[in-house]
Formats: C-alpha cells, sequence, structure tokens
C-alpha cells in the first residue's frame, strides 16, 4: 500500500476495543435473510445480526423487513467499500496529492471524508 501507511500513521494509533483485538473478520462477508437478518463471514460465522427494533430498548417500534434487509446488506458490503475507499485514497496519492487543497485541484472535502472514514473503521481517531 505504500503511502496509504502513512496515512494510517497521521490517522492515529488504533484503539482496542474490549475485546482487545483492532482489527475486523476478512471479507467477504455475505447478508441472510432466514428468520433472522444477519452477515455472515467468509468462514460461516455470524459477524453481525439486525434488530427489527427501533428506539432506545425497542422502544421506537419495529424497522420495515425492508429497512432491516437495507442495512443487512450495507453491513455485508462493508469490506468491499473499506477496500475500495482505501484503494481509491491510494490511487490519488500516488497521482500526487498532496493533502493541500489546491493539491491537484481535487476535493479535499472528499479526501478528508475518505480518511475520517478509513479512520472510524479501523478504530483510529
Amino acid at each position: 500500500m505504500g503511502q496509504l501507511a502513512d496515512v494510517d500513521q497521521e490517522l492515529g494509533e488504533g484503539q482496542r476495543d474490549g475485546c482487545g483485538m483492532s482489527g475486523h473478520t476478512p471479507g467477504p462477508w455475505t447478508a441472510h435473510f432466514d428468520e433472522d437478518y444477519f452477515v455472515r463471514g467468509p468462514d460461516g460465522g455470524r459477524v453481525a445480526m439486525m434488530q427489527h427494533l427501533k428506539g432506545l430498548h425497542g422502544l421506537g417500534g419495529r424497522r420495515t423487513c425492508e429497512e432491516s434487509a437495507a442495512n443487512c446488506r450495507l453491513i455485508a458490503a462493508s469490506p468491499d467499500l473499506l477496500a475500495a475507499l482505501e484503494m481509491t485514497l491510494q490511487e490519488l496519492i500516488d497521482a500526487g496529492y498532496d493533502g493541500s487543497p489546491l493539491g491537484l485541484m481535487l476535493p479535499s472535502l472528499g479526501v478528508a471524508a475518505a480518511r475520517a472514514a478509513i479512520a472510524k473503521v479501523k478504530g483510529k481517531k
């Protein structure tokens, strides 16, 4: 990844979650719609389960099946979205984008948003 590692360094050190791990289950992830809506990792284990309840403690009613299915598909696509975003950011870096608002006249807000999203996924500040 080259200079993307430098970007990772700029974003700060990874934070450990409550389980003592900082990485995520590698993809591909797949959405499943049985009695429960859930996402499986490549080993067949569940990565996430959807809740149909809204609001704190489920007091806000129920989500529609369509909304829960869309959430499930979005979560299942997460590893692919992260890889695409990292690849795009690396291509910008390789093309000479230097991070300044005038660097190659590229939208610095979009690059900042990409960096922030990658940092969020990786548990960095």
